[in-house]
């Protein structure tokens, strides 16, 4: 009788090694929420009087290329990895949201620009460092973020509202370009 062993896709090695480093004492991370869960907690910060945070929006670079060249499969494989390289990278009070199809939302309570904008250089290397290689075409699938930090001092629709047009406007990097982000701050 032969023992299995479980063999996991190469993406995956990088941050299953960085999981075991940064497990060691470290509670696990919250589960991801949706953009009903960022709304949510944008409410709660705000009915509680708090304005010392920062809200985080991070949009995968051309990802409807990933789907159209890789197929969706490979396309279901670049939002894991990258959901799993933000969430081990933010901090334990920070919360993630997938906000809609390749958007991302993060709550960074009592943070101001200057630490987001750090966090948000963080995220970019943390994705920039993902190695994928797609299923059919076994070829590496390149991987970049952009972002935009805005402070929480409006009504959370209206944060949402200017932070997503401020992603929008942006121009994703040339390939190039694609290992480093494009980072909007807006005041």
């Amino acid at each position: 009788m032969s023992s299995s062993r479980l063999v996991l896709p190469a993406f995956l090695t990088p941050l299953l090694a960085r999981l075991r480093r940064s497990a060691a004492g470290r509670p696990t991370p919250p589960p991801v929420g949706d953009a009903d869960s960022l709304r949510e907690q944008l409410r709660q910060h705000e009915n509680q009087g708090k304005r010392d945070g920062v809200l985080l929006m991070l949009d995968i670079n051309g990802f409807h290329m990933v789907n159209r060249i890789h197929g969706q499969r490979d396309g279901d494989r670049v939002l894991q990895a990258v959901t799993v390289a933000l969430r081990q990278t933010l901090r334990q009070r920070d919360s993630l949201c997938r906000y809609a199809g390749d958007r991302f939302g993060a709550l960074l309570p009592a943070t101001d620009l200057d630490t987001a904008r750090a966090l948000a250089e963080q995220l970019t290397r943390a994705v920039a460092d993902l190695r994928i290689t797609s299923f059919e075409h076994k070829e590496a699938i390149p991987v970049s973020v952009r972002f935009a930090v805005r402070a929480l001092d409006d009504e959370p629709r209206q944060l949402l509202k200017e932070t997503n047009r401020a992603l929008e406007r942006r121009m994703a990097p040339a390939p190039a370009e694609r290992a480093h982000a494009s980072v909007v701050t807006l005041v």
